[in-house]
């Protein structure tokens, strides 16, 4: 379980450990962002929205529980 804060943004480590295993373009396509954008995420070239890690997290369980 990962610290929650009023940040807007998480870490590029966190966001890259929540989309472990699954293909980039998977990501782009629940996120509805660009496959480029998603590589500049968990490079830390561009902050990484919490919105879109929350999307993340909520899919990969809703994955676990079929």
């Amino acid at each position: 379980m990962s610290i929650r804060t009023a940040s807007r943004h998480v870490f590029p480590s966190e966001f890259a450990a929540a989309t472990a295993g699954f293909p980039e373009d998977v990501i782009a396509r629940w996120t509805g962002r660009h496959i480029r954008t998603i590589r500049r995420w968990k490079a830390g070239h561009r902050p990484v929205p919490r919105w879109a890690y929350d999307i993340v997290m909520f899919r990969t369980r809703q994955m676990d529980l079929f």
